[in-house]
């Protein structure tokens, strides 16, 4: 459901009750639940008892049932067995459902056997499918049957101001998406946006929303555009993801606003367009998907007193003159709890759903579509929080994809987001396809550039030649990387030659390799971080520093796919050995065993790393303080190999 302040929409949507007077209490009720809806603009709803007497009553039915967006069949025996309502109303209704023009929800009032009727096969409310009146609070089962209409409204498929073209000089909006009332966050980003927006008003200026997919660009795009829509005379919206969108989309504005071109001419009517942007003052034009930047430029006025927002995958805008576009990254774990609670109407919550809130929160990494697609799931089954984590952190990705998304207008789930992006930069560089797999075994921050130097002749082919070729240039792995960064599928770190990669990107790609791609890229990971990690000496801990949670990640594949070969044991004993360095005694010990068995299982008892294995135990325990049988057993072995 909405909340409070929830700002009213360009134009609302007209919602039909076709009901029996029999359940005319029960209608009552209903609408008293949407009057929030209405009180908001985002509804407006009609009922044949507000034909006032001496009225056309039929051609009024007819008017508002061809009318509506939205057609409730409030289902009870007595609807069922009228004939006006089953053979008219129904009958039309559905039509126009067929055809694209109305979504029609059956809302089942009273029990009554309905699987039958033409409607049998569309989604009911409410969303347990028991009737209103079987459940033992009446207002919870309206509340469910209200936010189950919030969201059809929210997903059709534009709101539109009132039918009419307005001329130029007018109010102009045409953004497609309603505000999303669970929006969370983002308040620090779109203020900035706004603040470099609004520095000079007579220069041509431009702004950048960056991100991975999935993160929440287009729906920061929309926020701002209602949060801001009182400052600006139009604001006008454009898909960006081809050169056709973009001029399909100008065919569009040129047409509703109207502008002097020839319909059939789609270059004529993003020339329109193009002028009236350089001709007027006081717009805002967000350009959405614009992942290849490039094709910005015809269509961009080259003077203007406007403001130009676009949202984009890529990172690299200078040509567009922004050097400093916003990147948006995951959720704070405040908000994207928070976002949890209000999407699935939750906010009450008692404390252990509360944390258990946070919790799927943290494991969702704040990513906004993942959260959407959880929320999604929570809300069409009533599952609880605890329960729906429990089920996540066993099956993982799949857990997640059984909902698509319902709000946000996401197009994709998470596991298809990235796919084309993928592809893409395969058929570009497999090399950074390569960097890209491999990623995915290692910590998701701070991967440092020297794993993939250092340990570039145990990556595999692709970026062997690619990294070797370049010996000794000291921007090779940033050439690397910029094909993942057109995607926004790394973050790069220049000052500190580190990237990153966010945890859900490498649930995905982990889950998309077959058994035996994904044991060959976690075994690599293993040898090259191996290769990487430095002799434990003083003069090398800062480099040590820099790999030890890749080392740390890589040991759970050593032990998950029971790694059994020097390099799996020589990775886990120097980073037990840099621990102990560091006094970091009960992270060291668990590495130490670990190094321990595998160099007795792959080397043998009577090999000497087996030997030094055994002495750094040994040397461990004593730096801990333990009782001297603890480690004497280990000396006493030593001696004997």
């Amino acid at each position: 459901m909405t909340g409070p302040g929830t700002p009213t929409p360009p134009a609302s949507i007209e919602v039909f009750y076709s009901y029996a007077h029999e359940d005319e209490e029960l209608v009552k009720e209903l609408r008293k639940h949407l009057s929030t809806l209405k009180r908001q603009g985002v509804i407006r709803d009609w009922y044949d008892r507000e034909i006032t007497a001496g009225t056309d009553w039929k051609g009024q039915v007819d008017q508002h049932l061809n009318s509506s967006g939205v057609i409730l069949l409030l289902v009870s025996a007595d609807l069922l067995a009228s004939d006006y309502r089953y053979d008219v109303e129904m009958t039309r209704a559905l039509e126009r459902h067929d055809q694209g023009e109305a979504r029609v929800i059956p809302v089942i009032l009273r029990p009554v056997d309905w699987k039958g009727a033409p409607f049998g096969k569309l989604q009911s409310l409410p969303t347990d499918g028991k009737p209103v009146t079987s459940w033992n609070n009446r207002d919870e089962a309206f509340t469910d049957v209200a936010r189950g209409i919030w969201q059809a409204v929210s997903q059709l498929a534009v709101l539109q101001p009132p039918v009419g073209t307005p001329t130029v000089g007018q109010a102009f909006w045409n953004v497609p998406h309603p505000r999303n009332p669970s929006f969370t966050g983002r308040e620090a980003e779109i203020a900035g946006l706004r603040e470099r927006l609004a520095r000079k008003r007579k220069t041509a200026l431009a702004q950048a929303i960056s991100g991975l997919g999935g993160i929440g660009k287009t729906q920061t795009a929309v926020e701002y555009a209602y949060h801001y829509r009182d400052e600006y005379k139009a604001v006008l919206w454009l898909n960006a993801e081809s050169p056709l969108s973009l001029k399909t989309g100008c065919g569009d504005i040129a047409r509703q606003m109207p502008l002097p071109h020839d319909e059939k001419d789609l270059d004529q009517a993003a020339a329109a367009v193009k002028y009236w942007l350089g001709t007027h003052p006081d717009w805002l034009l967000i350009l959405d998907n614009a992942d290849d930047p490039a094709v910005l430029e015809s269509f961009l006025p080259t003077d203007h007193e406007g403001h130009i927002l676009m949202t984009s995958r890529a990172q690299d805008f200078q040509h567009l003159g922004i050097l400093d576009p916003v990147e948006l990254g995951e959720l704070q774990i405040e908000d994207a709890t928070t976002f949890l609670l209000r999407r699935c109407g939750r906010e009450g919550a008692h404390e252990a759903e509360r944390g258990a809130a946070r919790e799927l929160a943290g494991e969702l990494d704040g990513l906004p579509l993942a959260l959407e697609q959880a929320a999604a799931y929570i809300v069409a089954t009533r599952a609880t929080f605890q329960r729906y984590l429990e089920s996540y952190r066993t099956g993982g990705l799949a857990r997640l994809e059984a909902r698509r998304p319902a709000l946000g207008r996401y197009p994709k789930s998470v596991a298809t987001t990235w796919a084309a992006n993928f592809a893409a930069v395969q058929a570009d560089s497999e090399a950074a396809a390569d960097v890209l797999r491999l990623s995915a075994f290692l910590a998701p921050d701070a991967i440092p550039f020297e794993l993939l130097t250092r340990g570039v002749s145990q990556l595999g082919p692709a970026l062997e030649a690619t990294l070797s070729r370049a010996e000794g240039d000291p921007l090779v792995v940033n050439d690397v990387l910029q094909a993942l960064g057109r995607f926004s599928l790394v973050r790069i770190d220049g000052e500190r030659d580190t990237f990153g990669i966010h945890r859900m990107v490498q649930e995905v790609f982990k889950d998309a390799m077959d058994d035996a791609p994904r044991r060959l890229w976690a075994e690599r990971a293993v040898r090259a971080v191996n290769q990487a990690f430095p002799n434990v000496e003083y003069a090398n801990w800062p480099l040590c520093d820099r790999l030890l949670p890749h080392a740390i990640a890589v040991s759970c594949w050593i032990e998950r796919d029971r790694m059994v070969f020097p390099a799996a044991g020589r990775l886990p004993n120097q980073t037990a050995w840099y621990l102990r360095d560091r006094a970091q005694y009960a992270e060291a010990e668990p590495l130490c065993k670990q190094a321990m068995e595998i160099r007795h299982t792959a080397l043998g008892e009577r090999h000497p790393d087996y030997a030094n294995s055994l002495n750094n135990l040994a040397g461990l325990y004593y730096a801990m303080g333990r009782h001297a049988r603890s480690y004497a057993p280990l000396f006493s072995e030593i001696s004997g190999i």
